[in-house]
């Protein structure tokens, strides 16, 4: 067992040292601080130091055991009092036990208080931990709850947003370059914008975008963040960077990844009004079998950590427990949407990693970051697509979307630019146009999360007829049982909502591109609109 520290109320110096040897003898290594009068108890109790343990006499010249007692439970009521007395009286001895008191050992019977003292000690830190898990699976099952709804906030409003945004910039591309009127849409177009920002930081925090993970180091990510960081900060700022040579690759987004350094650094750079320093760190850490890295609740195995840390204001324990609530902030009114940190530990869900945190008021913050390690090898930068041509085309397009306005602006847009549409409003009305149309469908476009009938589960049910057909999913929301994540993965070709028609074009161009070495597909449909 470490070093205990114990808070000796004990007027009789001779007894003290007897205390102390008793516990030397059976291996302990007692770290005292002894008191005997009522303000320096107190004053001990309530100050900075630290106990693991009190012991006491029952009977001292300016004090009574008994108050000492009542006061530790007041202040300090998981700290363990040990009563030490030449004399209790079994009735006193019981009444101390019903107080709070743990045990009661005679001053001439020492040798049962070192085994007295560790049982205590255990006891107390069992409890400890039992609370912690306690609050930890209530801090889950709140922020779950939040992120449910959320999730569900965000989804609809990327509804809402796809027609607003998608007929701004209809209405702006049919209006003169100067006209006042085009200005009022490009305004409405920029607000849009705004709030699409928002729910994108709802659905990182509810864990429901879309990720288009791929294996990367953070040492590069960190790296070609560095002048960008640099920027983030202030001039009274410093950052300073550590990281291994020995990290293991992860599997995530670049981008998402990049989003959680550039919030914690700017939350970092946000607790240093005065000035200080930030420091990034990376590095290889295995996680034992008993735990280790502050019990971050992961399984035993090799991780890669991250670590954001600065010399600020700190927080205290009421802040800590609220950090990754949505639109949670201390600062001023104006100063901050509160999405920062939520963002931040929703990547980090998602990504199957955890985050924990340490704090004092006056002592600065530190973020510590796990993240699970792949054994493929990094990307050295992102893979270039070539710019491709959002122009239209002839083929023909099945949408689905159980959504009237975005249906209706998908089929408009399309149908402007050549292509030959069919819209249906749901899985099973899709399927009854793809068994009645005999001309060959090119693309099915459709939205991911609709009733009865999710796109996953329509694209599952129309390839055994159209084993040809390309598809695009559509969505701003991806619940784990939506398959989405494993469709992209698989290639699947993915708009993000709310789009645009530019967006939306050009990702229709991608779809409908041929692969690579690809034998010829049929020749574009030129009969006209299929039949109905």
């Amino acid at each position: 067992m470490a070093a205990i520290r114990i808070l000796n109320l004990e007027d009789s110096e001779a007894d003290a040292m007897l205390i102390e040897s008793a516990l030397r003898k059976d291996g302990l290594e007692p770290k005292f601080v002894r008191v005997w009068t009522r303000e320096s108890y107190e004053q001990a109790l309530s100050g900075k130091h630290e106990f693991d343990l009190i012991v006491s006499d029952n009977r001292l010249p300016a004090y009574d055991g008994q108050a000492a007692l009542a006061f530790a439970r007041a202040v300090a009521p998981d700290l363990p009092f040990v009563f030490v007395s030449g004399s209790m009286g079994e009735e006193a001895a019981v009444e101390s036990l019903k107080n709070g008191a743990v045990d009661y050992i005679l001053k001439d019977r020492l040798g049962r208080l070192p085994s007295a003292i560790r049982r205590a000690i255990n006891e107390a830190n069992e409890r400890r931990l039992r609370r912690q898990a306690e609050a930890s699976l209530q801090r889950a099952q709140k922020m779950e709850a939040i992120g449910l709804l959320a999730g569900g906030i965000a989804h609809d409003f990327n509804n809402l947003l796809t027609v607003i945004n998608g007929r701004s910039m209809l209405m702006m591309s049919k209006l003169p370059e100067f006209s006042e009127m085009r200005r009022e849409f490009e305004m409405i177009y920029k607000t849009g914008e705004r709030a699409a920002a928002l729910t994108r930081q709802l659905l990182a925090f509810s864990s429901k975008q879309v990720l288009q993970n791929r294996p990367l180091n953070l040492n590069i990510v960190v790296t070609d963040l560095h002048r960008m960081l640099k920027r983030l900060i202030r001039e009274n700022i410093h950052l300073e960077m550590s990281l291994s040579p020995e990290m293991p690759n992860i599997l995530a987004d670049p981008a998402q990844i990049e989003q959680v350094i550039m919030n914690l650094v700017v939350n970092a750079r946000d607790a240093l009004p005065d000035g200080g320093t930030v420091y990034i760190e990376t590095r290889r850490y295995e996680q034992p079998e008993n735990g280790g890295l502050g019990d971050v609740g992961m399984p035993a195995g090799t991780y890669a950590a991250l670590t954001v840390r600065d010399t600020g204001v700190g927080m205290d324990e009421a802040t800590l427990a609220r950090i990754f609530e949505p639109f949670f902030t201390t600062k001023a009114a104006n100063c901050g949407t509160g999405l920062g940190l939520s963002t931040v530990y929703g990547i980090v869900n998602q990504l199957r990693g955890n985050i924990r945190v340490w704090s004092q008021p006056g002592r600065g913050a530190e973020f510590n970051l796990v993240f699970p390690v792949t054994d493929h090898a990094a990307e050295v930068a992102v893979r270039e697509h070539p710019a491709l041509d959002a122009a239209g085309g002839s083929e023909t397009i099945l949408v689905v979307e159980d959504d009237e306005g975005i249906r209706g602006m998908v089929g408009e847009i399309l149908e402007s630019e050549g292509y030959r549409v069919l819209l249906a409003e749901n899985g099973r009305r899709a399927l009854e146009l793809a068994a009645r149309t005999r001309a060959p469908i090119d693309l099915l476009i459709s939205d991911v999360m609709m009733p009865e009938m999710g796109g996953i589960d329509l694209l599952r049910a129309i390839r055994p007829a159209r084993p040809e057909i390309r598809a695009l999913l559509v969505s701003g929301y991806a619940p784990e049982n939506s398959g989405l994540q494993e469709a992209v993965a698989k290639t699947e070709a993915f708009l993000k909502k709310p789009f645009t028609p530019a967006s939306l074009l050009q990702a229709v161009r991608k779809a409908l591109a041929p692969c690579p070495n690809a034998p010829p597909r049929h020749a574009p449909n030129t009969a006209g609109r299929p039949a109905n």
